[in-house]
């Protein structure tokens, strides 16, 4: 994700156009003072596709992990946000995790220098559930008498849920018979998870 600064955007685009992207531009529109744009995207196909030219410095959750990573030199994770991948189908949770990259030979030993330095993040998108799964495999069962999980993003809540591994209905219809929750953190972002059990009888 490259920053353009405001000055720079009619040319941006033309540029990009010329390229063989008569379509792009950097979405969504409005009239702000920095604006980034998501330019290189693997694979460059499918659903994310949609990608192609979002600022993700305009939307607060987003922003937020960007200025974190870009003043700490640090990979960041974004809170909860719906990814701009996803289609009408099979909607998931998302995160982001944000590394920053400075224009080359700068000195980026103090904050200031860092935002001066920053050329853009290079970023990785996490759907929750496709993550999750790929961890969990088979262990990710919604069975009764099993364990099951759920991620929280800083507080338990339903709001702030990221992922779970049963079905709504298992929460609704029985009461756990043991809980345990563990903080995790990572570069100053909290996970809460939230393992329960039910029982049947």
């Amino acid at each position: 994700s490259m920053i353009i600064p405001k000055d720079e955007l009619y040319q941006h685009i033309q540029n990009k156009q010329k390229e063989g992207f008569p379509d792009y531009t950097i979405y969504p529109a409005g009239d702000r003072e920095i604006y980034t744009s998501i330019i290189y995207l693997e694979p460059f196909s499918g659903r994310n596709l949609r990608a192609f030219g979002y600022d993700m410095f305009s939307e607060p959750v987003r922003r937020k992990a960007m200025e974190l990573s870009r003043d700490n030199n640090l990979a960041v994770l974004s809170g909860k946000v719906l990814l701009v991948q996803e289609s009408s189908e099979d909607v998931q949770t998302g995160v982001l995790m944000y590394v920053p990259v400075y224009k080359k030979g700068m000195t980026i030993n103090t904050i200031e220098q860092r935002r001066a330095a920053i050329l853009g993040w290079v970023y990785s998108p996490y759907r929750m559930n496709d993550l999750m799964t790929g961890i969990l495999g088979k262990r990710s069962g919604i069975g009764l008498n099993r364990i099951h999980l759920q991620i929280f993003n800083d507080i338990i809540s339903d709001s702030s849920l990221l992922y779970q591994s049963c079905n709504d209905n298992l929460h609704t219809n029985y009461a756990p018979s043991r809980t345990f929750s563990i903080p995790v953190e990572f570069n100053g972002k909290k996970w809460v998870l939230l393992f329960s059990q039910f029982n049947s009888e």
